[in-house]
């Protein structure tokens, strides 16, 4: 039998890299295209079948991303038994993330993987044996898990190795290397760092604080002052402000002497990628052919070496080595070769304006999410979806009147003081001024279009009765 574990997943960053796919709002981890899981709910799906080995799940993200990734669970559980989600008021890369995942820990005397929530696996299977395989390590001993890798690459870290009594340990790590130096360094064994560590918490916190102290005591602090609501545990933004932003590797990692404390390598048997490029994620997603990946309905003439992604109809002609991505709120086009730049060309453009880029046209609530399909001025149409047992607040609006259309499922529709249900094709009109709520009984989604008409849309016209 393996041995029990803590579980913590990093699910704060933003994934400005494959923007505007990936958004401030909507990252990368948090993405579904077509029917598909996101990368979120597949890491937390590869855990399912070694849960019974995990004493308790943490997850880590940006007080932003609550609802979004609340909603994604729901989908795959409604028992929240053993997950704990802490918030971060504000972005502080992965050194802290780790950091307050560790602090929740209940069973000290198990150790702590950590992994990304935006990484991907060939194997599950083969990667939970590596899980496994790795704990089998001393409460002062740190482990991380490295790739075989593919090709050259000048976006990875690599790891030189050594070996001692069958065990691999890290011998020098190489941060990004160019291509020339990534191929002769794999020629000579070097394995790609995918950014997993499994150590015991007290030995975490004992690196953390040799190396970075006032940040360790700040994060603790910040834990310390921590404000549980409901399902989502909120950590003190006062002391969290003050943390230094840092990685795990440049916080902790690479500043260990590998010569008096050693690291130990476990590479995973399957293959790894970790999505970070419009490259990587094509590759991953898109249909290929010719050296171009498309994603969606794109009729190709004389196109080569190009990758584009559309929900709309597409027709290319004599393209080539271009990146076209149009999204409901933004297109970027760029040559293909510099499609790694993406996110330092939008740390470029002024954050007012930055933000409109960042918009999404879906928005997450605790009892589901409504998606803008079209806007103009004097009228709004809107999807929104109400999971299985639950409701909007009783509310309404000064400045509008709303239809709704039943798409799938049975709503129960609450307007004065009549209540009536209302199935597939049926429909109501809720007057202006009128107390209104909806409300999800079954146990299956509910589905509906709400049309809006009146002088003011904005989401501030609501005058919630209660907040249940």
């Amino acid at each position: 039998m393996p041995k029990k574990y803590n579980l913590i997943i990093m699910a704060g960053g933003s994934g400005e890299r494959l923007w505007p796919l990936s958004t401030s709002n909507n990252p990368k981890q948090f993405i579904k295209l077509g029917s598909s899981q996101s990368l979120f709910q597949k890491t937390y799906n590869r855990f399912l079948s070694d849960i019974d080995n995990i004493e308790k799940i943490s997850i880590i993200t940006n007080e932003k991303h609550r609802l979004i990734l609340h909603n994604q669970l729901k989908e795959l559980t409604s028992d929240f038994t053993k997950i704990n989600i802490i918030l971060e008021p504000e972005a502080k890369n992965t050194a802290p993330s780790m950091t307050l995942g560790i602090l929740s820990c209940e069973n000290v005397n198990s150790p702590c993987v950590t992994v990304p929530a935006d990484h991907i696996y060939d194997n599950d299977k083969l990667f939970i044996e590596s899980i496994h395989q790795s704990l089998e390590l001393s409460d002062n001993e740190m482990c991380i898990l490295a790739a075989k890798p593919s090709a050259p690459s000048e976006h990875y870290g690599h790891i030189q190795t050594s070996i001692k009594n069958n065990i691999k340990y890290v011998e020098k790590f190489i941060e990004k290397p160019t291509l020339a130096k990534s191929k002769k360094l794999i020629s000579n064994g070097c394995h790609w760092n995918v950014g997993i560590f499994i150590t015991y918490p007290d030995n975490w916190n004992k690196l953390f604080s040799k190396y970075d102290l006032n940040s360790f005591n700040l994060c603790k602090k910040s834990y310390e002052n921590i404000h549980h609501d409901g399902y989502f545990s909120r950590v003190d933004k006062n002391y969290f402000s003050l943390i230094n932003s840092n990685s795990i590797d440049y916080a902790v990692i690479e500043n260990i002497d590998v010569t008096k404390e050693k690291i130990i390598v476990q590479t995973i048997n399957t293959n790894w990628n970790d999505l970070g490029s419009w490259e990587t994620f094509s590759e991953y997603f898109f249909s290929k052919s010719e050296n171009n990946a498309f994603y969606g309905k794109v009729f190709s003439h004389s196109t080569k070496n190009s990758i584009i992604y559309s929900k709309k109809k597409v027709l290319t002609s004599n393209l080539d080595s271009l990146m076209v991505i149009d999204t409901d709120n933004s297109l970027c086009i760029s040559d293909r070769s510099s499609s790694s730049n993406i996110k330092d060309v939008l740390n470029l453009i002024p954050d007012k304006i930055k933000e409109s880029l960042n918009k999404s046209s879906r928005e997450d609530r605790i009892w589901g999410y409504y998606e803008v399909l079209h806007e103009e001025d004097n009228y709004k149409v809107k999807k929104l979806v109400l999971y299985p047992g639950m409701k909007i607040s009783l509310q309404k609006h000064k400045y509008r009147s709303e239809h709704w259309v039943v798409l799938s499922g049975v709503a129960t529709v609450v307007q004065n003081t009549s209540k009536i249900k209302l199935e597939k094709n049926q429909s109501t009109y809720i007057e202006q001024g009128n107390l209104h709520q909806l409300i999800n009984e079954t146990d299956s989604l509910l589905e509906i279009i709400e049309v809006q008409i009146g002088s003011y849309l904005g989401e501030d016209d609501i005058e919630r009765i209660d907040e249940k």
